[in-house]
C-alpha cells in the first residue's frame, strides 16, 4: 500500500492497514481504515450539537412562559390562543420553509454564483438562532418595561420564524452533510451518531433547566451567549475540516488492491 494516498487526518490509524483483524479472518484494508477516518471527521462536526440541542429544546419552554405574559387575543378576529399552543408555529413554518429553501433559495443562490456549502449553512443556522434569542430578549425588555399582558402575542411570530429557519439551516443540512460525507459502509453508523446528539441534548435539558433564572430576559441573553460560544466552537472545527470526495478515494483504493 502507498500510504502517501492516505488522508492526513488520524494518521495513527494508518498503522492498522494490512494488520490482522482482531476478530475474524483477514486483514484491515486501506479503504476500511479510510472509512473509519471519514466517520471520525464527521463526529468532530457533531461535537457542538448536543449543547445546541439542549438549549434549542429549552427555548420553546421559555417562549411559552413569555407568551403567558402577553395579550393572547389575536387582532381582528379576537380569538384567544393558549400560550402552550404557540409552538405549533414551528412545524407550520417548517412545512412551508423546507420546500422553499430546497426549491427556491438554495438553487437561486447557486444560479447567482452565491451558493453556500453545508458547513456555512450550519454556521448560519447557529447565527440565526442567536438572532432569534436576541429578538426574544428585546421583546421581553419591552414587556417588562410596560404593563403586563398588553403586548400582543403576534409579536412572538418573528422569533418563531427565525428559529424555524435556523432549524432548517442546521438540522437538515447537518444530517445531509453527514450522510454524504460518510462512506457506504458507515452511513448507518453516522446516522445513529446524529440521533445520539439529539438524545444527549435531551438529557442535558434537565441540567439547563436547573440553572435557568426567574428573569426571562436574562435567560434569553444567557442562551444567546451560550449559542454564540457553540458557534465559535463549531467554526473552529469547521475551518479545519477536509471534505471527502468518496468517488476519488474509492478509485484510489481499488487501484491499490
Amino acid at each position: 500500500y502507498d500510504m502517501h494516498l492516505a488522508s492526513v487526518d488520524y494518521r495513527c490509524l494508518n498503522h492498522a492497514v494490512g494488520k490482522r483483524r482482531v476478530a475474524g479472518s483477514g486483514y484491515y484494508a486501506f479503504d476500511e481504515v479510510e472509512d473509519v477516518k471519514s466517520v471520525l471527521r464527521v463526529l468532530e462536526i457533531f461535537l457542538a450539537m448536543p449543547f445546541f440541542w439542549a438549549m434549542y429544546f429549552q427555548i420553546f419552554t421559555l417562549w411559552i412562559l413569555q407568551a403567558e405574559q402577553m395579550d393572547l387575543k389575536l387582532p381582528l378576529v379576537g380569538w384567544s390562543v393558549p400560550a402552550s399552543e404557540i409552538t405549533v408555529l414551528n412545524p407550520f413554518f417548517d412545512l412551508f420553509l423546507i420546500p422553499l429553501f430546497a426549491k427556491a433559495i438554495y438553487p437561486g443562490l447557486e444560479r447567482m454564483s452565491l451558493g453556500i456549502g453545508p458547513l456555512t449553512r450550519m454556521g448560519l443556522g447557529l447565527g440565526t438562532t442567536v438572532t432569534a434569542l436576541v429578538v426574544a430578549f428585546v421583546l421581553q425588555l419591552v414587556m417588562d418595561a410596560g404593563h403586563p399582558n398588553t403586548v400582543s402575542v403576534v409579536w412572538i411570530v418573528p422569533q418563531m420564524f427565525l428559529i424555524s429557519c435556523a432549524e432548517i439551516l442546521l438540522s437538515i443540512t447537518c444530517l445531509e452533510f453527514a450522510y454524504t460525507q460518510a462512506p457506504a459502509s458507515m452511513k448507518g453508523t453516522v446516522s445513529a451518531c446524529w440521533y445520539l446528539t439529539l438524545a444527549l441534548g435531551n438529557m442535558m435539558v434537565g441540567v439547563i433547566g436547573l440553572i435557568s433564572s426567574d428573569n426571562l430576559a436574562l435567560d434569553f441573553l444567557l442562551f444567546a451567549i451560550g449559542i454564540t460560544l457553540i458557534l465559535g466552537l463549531f467554526s473552529g472545527i469547521a475551518i479545519r475540516y477536509h471534505f471527502v470526495h468518496l468517488q476519488i478515494r474509492q478509485l484510489l483504493a481499488s487501484n491499490l488492491q
